[in-house]
């Protein structure tokens, strides 16, 4: 698979709905629609984010610089019942 091939999940909430669990409860459900390999790409210092992957069942496959800054890039293979 070619780099920017993969399609991305992501996340993004006003910071006075932060911590409610928002994030997780819609990128579970849109999860559940894709089947196969999704990726994420989260800023290293984005601890909320790094939660919300990890929530999800998503690792972390390698780190990137991405429009010059460190980035984690969390892998999720198959949405399964388990990790959604």
């Amino acid at each position: 698979m070619e780099w920017g091939d993969e399609l991305e999940l992501g996340w993004l909430l006003l910071p006075r709905f932060h911590g409610r669990g928002y994030a997780t409860e819609a990128a579970r459900t849109i999860r559940q629609l894709v089947p196969g390999r999704v990726i994420s790409l989260i800023r290293v210092e984005n601890t909320r984010s790094i939660n919300v992957a990890r929530k999800l069942g998503m690792r972390l496959e390698r780190d990137i610089q991405f429009v010059g800054r460190p980035t984690h890039v969390y892998v999720s293979d198959v949405a399964s019942s388990d990790d959604c």
